[in-house]
Protein backbone atom coordinates (compact mmCIF):
# COMPACT_ATOMS: atom_id res chain seq x y z
CA UNK A 1 0.00 0.00 0.00
CA UNK A 2 2.63 2.03 0.81
CA UNK A 3 4.75 1.61 -2.21
CA UNK A 4 1.40 2.11 -4.63
CA UNK A 5 0.74 5.88 -2.53
CA UNK A 6 4.67 6.34 -3.13
CA UNK A 7 4.84 5.84 -6.72
CA UNK A 8 1.00 7.82 -7.50
CA UNK A 9 2.98 11.31 -5.48
CA UNK A 10 6.25 10.76 -7.33
CA UNK A 11 4.97 10.16 -11.03
CA UNK A 12 2.35 13.17 -10.21
CA UNK A 13 4.55 15.68 -8.33
CA UNK A 14 7.73 15.09 -10.27
CA UNK A 15 6.10 16.18 -13.67
CA UNK A 16 9.23 19.15 -13.83
CA UNK A 17 9.63 20.45 -17.75
CA UNK A 18 13.08 19.67 -19.06
CA UNK A 19 15.86 21.93 -18.90
CA UNK A 20 17.46 22.77 -21.74
CA UNK A 21 21.23 21.76 -20.65
CA UNK A 22 21.20 24.73 -18.24
CA UNK A 23 22.73 23.41 -15.10
CA UNK A 24 21.00 26.04 -12.62
CA UNK A 25 17.76 24.06 -13.30
CA UNK A 26 18.99 20.81 -13.32
CA UNK A 27 19.93 21.63 -9.94
CA UNK A 28 16.72 23.12 -8.56
CA UNK A 29 14.96 20.26 -10.37
CA UNK A 30 17.38 17.66 -8.14
CA UNK A 31 16.66 19.87 -4.96
CA UNK A 32 12.76 19.54 -5.67
CA UNK A 33 13.45 15.86 -6.24
CA UNK A 34 14.78 15.70 -2.79
CA UNK A 35 11.85 18.01 -1.08
CA UNK A 36 9.16 15.92 -2.53
CA UNK A 37 11.23 12.92 -1.44
CA UNK A 38 10.96 14.03 2.29
CA UNK A 39 7.64 15.31 2.30
CA UNK A 40 6.50 11.98 0.53
CA UNK A 41 7.99 10.19 3.38
CA UNK A 42 6.62 11.73 6.27
CA UNK A 43 3.25 12.12 5.06
CA UNK A 44 3.64 8.39 4.82
CA UNK A 45 4.57 7.77 8.08
CA UNK A 46 1.79 9.81 9.44
CA UNK A 47 -0.86 7.92 7.33
CA UNK A 48 0.73 4.34 8.82
CA UNK A 49 0.56 5.75 11.97
CA UNK A 50 -3.22 6.85 11.55
CA UNK A 51 -4.33 3.93 9.79
CA UNK A 52 -2.57 1.55 12.91
CA UNK A 53 -4.40 4.08 15.43
CA UNK A 54 -7.71 3.81 14.55
CA UNK A 55 -7.74 0.00 13.56
CA UNK A 56 -6.41 -0.35 17.35
CA UNK A 57 -10.01 1.93 18.55
CA UNK A 58 -12.02 -0.54 16.40
CA UNK A 59 -10.57 -3.33 18.33
CA UNK A 60 -11.19 -2.16 21.51
CA UNK A 61 -14.47 -0.92 20.60
CA UNK A 62 -15.32 -4.77 19.19
CA UNK A 63 -13.95 -5.49 22.14
CA UNK A 64 -16.12 -3.77 24.53
CA UNK A 65 -19.19 -4.22 22.94
CA UNK A 66 -18.35 -8.17 22.90
CA UNK A 67 -18.01 -8.03 26.36
CA UNK A 68 -21.40 -6.10 27.67
CA UNK A 69 -23.16 -9.06 25.67
CA UNK A 70 -21.97 -11.25 28.07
Amino acid sequence: MEAVITQLVFDHALRLPKGHGDDSEGKQNANIVGKVSNLVTSDLANITTAKNSLFLCKLILLLHLLKRRD
